[in-house]
């Protein structure tokens, strides 16, 4: 006969790995004994991390749950499994290193999560096959009425690895050292540094990563750094972001009614991009929003990409920035480019570029340093410079804008490889309609008078008569870039090394 104890023992046990559980202890026990496919759940509680997740286990929570990353590490760690580890109904608290990691080599699903990052990082995957975010939201401390404060002149993601001082005339603390509050952290270079929230979604080398309805906003360095991956992202968008709001280093972008809006540049003297494509990156956009961004919209350097339906407005320098791309189109009768400052598009470098359908209006003219060469100020539609093949315009309606509608440079010898169809240029007082020239020195442009090179360019209003009128010379973007893009090194590596 079975003994009575051992069974009241096994039921007991059972209970235990079903939970839900608010003891961490115990629920890391559940997790390392659950089988693939099993779940674990917590309770409505909050529970200290780290919890470890192994592969194909699913850890769920309910209505108040809460994981609390400690100071010294994350709060859930997740290895990837062919049947996919999931988490899923819960919260967690970023007062360390990193609010979920996860890798491995196979597949994870997080849903209907919310990761409140104080520090570190909120959510960083690297190494799988598959990864599904849908209905997750990742914050960190950064808003519109605090984004100029000085404390995010300098910030850190994690202390400093303890080192002696590079430079022992120049170092105001020892690397890795914390001040008396706990709330500024010495860096390598031995400076004083804010730690905080620095990114809020970090992938690298993803198969295929689904995003569904993921909202990343307030971090102090860049929203989501997406590198060497495959993204698909699908509602939701960045928000209130210091510096960057959507970095995509090489590998693939699709883009689907989301938005990025409100990035800051704050007092730290950094150009904030909306979205910056570099390195052989593909982007495509369906139906994407780029408003109210301190300086630029999307910055495409060395890429290519696709835009359908584009809405991009109140940015506060150049809407789009395609840059050294063989393959870009802006399509769709719903793209409208307006009241930004110094150009709805600049193409500078490129080829195979085509914008056509959009409606570009009100650029306001901007004072702005450009790489190397100084101040410009530019005010234009579209800004067309150094083109290395074809770019066809076509199809466009370009409104008051304040410098001029449309400016091509027609090269040093040809009649260059812009072309135009159905474009419509209209503006009151001073504006100019379509102005073309060849380079004239640094940064400046001789115009030419409007000939063959115009067709298929309609002028309305006053700047008809002010096209034929304009002589002398005028400012031109000379440089690629309008200034330096950083590698963000390994992320992951820096803020949750023990992981």
């Amino acid at each position: 006969m079975r003994n009575p104890a051992l069974a009241l023992a096994s039921l007991l046990m059972m209970a235990c790995n079903a939970g839900p559980y608010c003891d961490r202890d115990a629920a890391e026990a559940a997790l390392a004994a659950a089988a693939v496919g099993e779940t674990v759940e917590l309770g409505s509680c909050e529970i200290q991390g780290p919890l470890h997740v192994p592969p194909g286990v699913q850890l769920a929570g309910t209505t108040g749950t809460v994981v609390v990353a400690p100071v010294e590490s994350g709060g859930i760690v997740a290895l990837g499994g062919d049947v996919p580890s999931t988490i899923h109904d819960l919260t967690v608290r970023v007062e360390g290193r990193v609010g979920i990691l996860v890798r491995g080599g196979g597949a994870a699903r997080i849903a209907d999560v919310t990761i409140d990052a104080r520090r570190g990082i909120a959510f960083g995957a690297s190494e799988l096959a598959e990864l599904e975010l849908a209905r997750v939201t990742l914050t960190g401390p950064v808003h519109a009425d605090n984004a100029m404060d000085s404390r995010w002149v300098r910030v850190a993601g994690a202390p400093a690895e303890p080192a002696e001082c590079p430079d022992p005339s120049g170092c105001d603390c020892t690397p890795g050292e914390l001040d008396e509050a706990g709330e500024r952290a010495c860096d390598a270079e031995g400076r004083w540094a804010t730690w905080t929230a620095t990114f809020g979604l970090v992938l690298s080398d993803i198969g295929h990563a689904r995003l569904i309805d993921v909202d990343v906003n307030g971090f102090a360095a860049w929203g989501a750094l997406l590198t060497d991956s495959d993204v698909v992202w699908g509602g939701g968008g960045v928000a209130d972001t210091l510096g960057v709001g959507v970095r995509q280093v090489g590998g693939t972008l699709a883009l689907s009614y989301m938005a990025a809006v409100r990035t800051h540049g704050g007092l730290r003297g950094d150009r904030p991009y909306a979205i910056q494509a570099t390195d052989g990156a593909r982007v495509e956009g369906l139906a994407l929003s780029l408003v109210d961004n301190e300086r630029y919209g999307l910055l495409l350097s060395g890429s290519t990409g696709r835009l359908e339906n584009l809405v991009a407005t109140g940015n506060g320098d150049a809407a789009l920035w395609i840059s050294e791309s063989t393959d870009f189109e802006l399509t769709g009768a719903g793209s409208a480019l307006a009241d930004n400052g110094f150009a709805g598009a600049v193409v500078v470098r490129s080829s195979g570029v085509r914008l056509a359908e959009a409606t570009i209006q009100r650029t306001v003219s901007q004072e702005r340093p450009i790489g190397a060469i100084g101040v410009l100020r530019i005010g234009d539609g579209v800004h067309v410079i150094e083109t290395a093949g074809a770019v066809e315009l076509a199809d466009l309606v370009l409104t008051d804008n304040e410098r001029a509608g449309v400016l091509v440079d027609l090269g040093a010898a040809g009649a260059g490889d812009v072309t135009f169809s159905s474009v419509s240029v209209t503006g009151t007082g001073a504006q100019l309609g379509a102005i073309a020239g060849r380079p004239g020195g640094a940064g400046q442009l001789t115009p030419e008078a409007p000939g063959t090179w115009d067709a298929g360019i309609t002028r309305g209003g006053a700047v008809s008569a002010n096209d034929l009128a304009f002589t002398g010379s005028i400012a031109a973007v000379t440089e690629p870039l309008p200034g330096p893009t950083f590698d963000p090194g390994n992320v992951l590596a820096v803020v949750a090394p023990m992981f």
